[in-house]
């Protein structure tokens, strides 16, 4: 399945080269999900979910987007369970933080630092800092990084000992630009949860099909949704109205589909398959936006979205509830 959506998504397709470590984030974490299933309304056998426990550790490991996703997954399972087994929901959390605490310890015997990733997280922060600099100045996002980068640089002349150490201090320089225009983060974040889920991506399928073709570099609302100059490159290539009149049915059917499956439960009070379901689904979206916001993050949710539009139908499937 995970495959599948992949090979069919041409956002996918346009991204291939770096969707190698996804296709694996993606696999474990709906591997997870459908153990959690499998081991049903009543989990009296914990191997399901100390399986579910240890895939969504490994995504965790390919991908440190999620993180911290196992402490409001583990929260909704000890709601959704009965009393009486609100203890597996302890051994969900427990199994899904074993390999991420190995490579913190890893991190600390090599960095002297317990965070999983920092590096990661001072890039993300650069680049949320760098999206409120292009919008309240009116510029790209090349050159409100490229911009910000040098004033880092004329801050810090002298580079760090180690990439830790760098990246606590660009997190440190970014995080002051986020914190000084909060109005304008808040502003910035729908419009990214919309691109995600919403743009076809022409943009980029065009960049990629016709790499020297210019694209229009407007600053429009229209444009912030669905991709940088999107309307000008349906003009100039027709055969990409195809492309996205594909994208945007492949995304109606998804969305569409789990929004039957989430009313289906809703109506028949399945409370513990909704919140298996659309916790890691509302995770992605949150996490998954912001300044940084890609068009293929909105990928790893697709397959979650399939299985909550197939919970409904979950004794068909031969899962137990």
């Amino acid at each position: 399945m995970v495959g599948l959506l992949y090979a069919l998504d041409p956002v996918a397709c346009a991204h291939a080269p770096l969707l190698l470590s996804e296709v694996v984030f993606t696999f474990f974490l709906t591997l997870s999900l459908l153990l959690l299933l499998r081991a049903g309304e009543e989990p009296r056998d914990p191997t399901p979910i100390a399986l579910s426990g240890l895939c969504l550790g490994g995504a965790t490991l390919t991908r440190p987007i999620s993180v911290y996703l196992w402490l409001p997954w583990s929260l909704a399972l000890a709601w959704a369970w009965p009393h009486r087994f609100k203890r597996q929901a302890c051994l969900f959390a427990a199994t899904a933080l074993l390999l991420p605490a190995f490579w913190c310890a890893r991190n600390w015997t090599n960095w002297r630092s317990f965070s999983f990733n920092p590096v990661r997280v001072a890039d993300a922060m650069f680049w949320q800092a760098a999206a409120i600099q292009a919008s309240i100045e009116g510029i790209s996002m090349d050159d409100s990084r490229a911009k910000l980068a040098n004033e880092f640089r004329q801050l810090y002349p002298k580079p760090s000992e180690n990439s830790v150490e760098e990246s606590r201090l660009l997190h440190a320089f970014a995080r002051k630009i986020v914190v000084t225009h909060p109005m304008q983060a808040i502003k910035l974040y729908p419009i990214s949860v919309l691109k995600m889920l919403l743009s076809p991506g022409l943009d980029l399928i065009a960049k990629a099909i016709w790499p020297n073709q210019s694209v229009p570099n407007k600053q429009s609302l229209v444009n912030k949704v669905m991709g940088l100059g999107t309307l000008a490159i349906l003009e100039q290539r027709p055969l990409l109205w195809i492309v996205g009149g594909w994208v945007c049915l492949l995304l109606g059917l998804n969305y569409g589909l789990a929004a039957l499956g989430f009313w289906r439960l809703y109506m028949g009070r399945q409370r513990f398959v909704l919140a298996a379901c659309l916790v890691p689904i509302v995770f992605l979206v949150m996490v998954s936006s912001g300044g940084w916001v890609y068009y293929r993050h909105r990928i790893p949710i697709l397959p979650l979205l399939e299985v909550l539009a197939a919970a409904s139908g979950i004794r068909a499937l031969g899962l137990r509830r």
